[in-house]
């Protein structure tokens, strides 16, 4: 599944329920309030950059950026 900045929270959700992780499993994996992950997932708040790098680092994700469709 591709992530948006719209969608990230949605895709962090779901990467979390398939791995049968609770919220505070990532929580205190990536040492951030359960309430922020709850407000990621639900879309309530935009996670920044550097949320959404050590997220996708405590699921094993590297961020790949697709230079042409940068360019749009």
């Amino acid at each position: 599944m591709d992530f948006t900045l719209e969608n990230f929270g949605e895709f962090i959700k779901a990467e979390r329920l398939k791995r049968g992780l609770a919220v505070i499993d990532v929580a205190e994996g990536v040492g951030y309030s359960i309430q922020h992950i709850y407000n990621i997932e639900s879309g309530r708040r935009i996670a920044s950059l550097e949320t959404i790098l050590n997220l996708l680092n405590y699921f094993g994700f590297d961020l790949v950026f697709h230079a042409e469709e940068m360019k749009r």
